[in-house]
């Protein structure tokens, strides 16, 4: 998006962020944003979480939410996925299980930032943060998850577009617009 935080984007009255915060608030204990030095260091109902990690991609906001986090589940949402809701993360929580967390996958590529993780992960993200190993996909195959394909849930699959493009945000607000 040409340097801009898409988080800042909006959508409607409402920034993606904001919209985010607005669907998940009410449902749960506290939200943490896990954001990197350019994003907005107080946004409201919302907790900072900086990485412990720096430079680590999205396992460094993960690890760093997941030490913060004080119950034992931590829901994922990207900034880019306005669309979310709990709807989403309530469905994943029915897989959850004894498992260590549950992954959107869509077509068979696997979304790791619309997920529910548990502390059990915490651990697993520092070991690979250590070794330098930053591929969330690396972290994750060594855990019990469970891979939820969408495939067949039209609804769910339409709360995951993301926006990397101006393009694709603008096509967001035309659909928008007609709905």
């Amino acid at each position: 998006m040409g340097g801009f935080h898409k988080g800042n984007l909006k959508l409607g009255e409402l920034t993606f962020t904001q919209r985010l915060i607005q669907q998940l608030a009410p449902q749960t204990n506290r939200i943490y944003l896990s954001c990197g030095e350019n994003t907005p260091t107080d946004v409201p109902n919302c907790q900072i979480v900086r990485d412990e990690y720096s430079g680590c991609g999205p396992m460094g906001g993960l690890h760093a939410s997941l030490k913060r986090c004080e119950s034992d589940l931590l829901l994922v949402a990207a900034c880019d996925t306005p669309l979310l809701t709990m709807e989403f993360y309530r469905y994943l929580c029915t897989f959850l299980g004894e498992h260590d967390g549950v992954v959107a996958v869509v077509n068979g590529r696997m979304q790791p930032l619309a997920a529910v993780y548990t502390k059990r992960l915490l651990p697993v993200f520092e070991a690979c943060l250590r070794e330098g190993n930053y591929r969330l996909r690396d972290a994750l195959a060594q855990a019990n998850i469970c891979y939820v394909e969408l495939s067949d849930q039209p609804t769910l699959c339409a709360m995951l577009q993301n926006i990397n493009t101006p393009q694709e945000y603008e096509q967001l607000l035309q659909q928008r617009a007609e709905s």
